[in-house]
């Protein structure tokens, strides 16, 4: 994986199955006109907790710093 910067950016991350059930809500609303609606969990990570969490799971994965 690389990682461009020093991994401090911060992003909401949603899961894929929330972001598909907000589609399927969607495509069953009724109401009249057209609605603008945000999905995300309103939590931030950054990037290095993301990769921390990921490689936790893979005791095989390595974190090589190339900066």
């Amino acid at each position: 994986m690389v990682i461009n910067g020093d991994g401090s950016q911060r992003r909401d991350l949603t899961h894929v199955a929330d972001v598909a059930r907000a589609v399927e809500l969607a495509l069953r609303w009724r109401g009249s006109g057209a609605v603008v609606r945000n999905v995300g969990t309103g939590r931030n990570h950054s990037v290095m907790d993301m990769l921390a969490a990921a490689t936790s799971l893979d005791s095989g994965s390595k974190i090589k710093d190339r900066g």
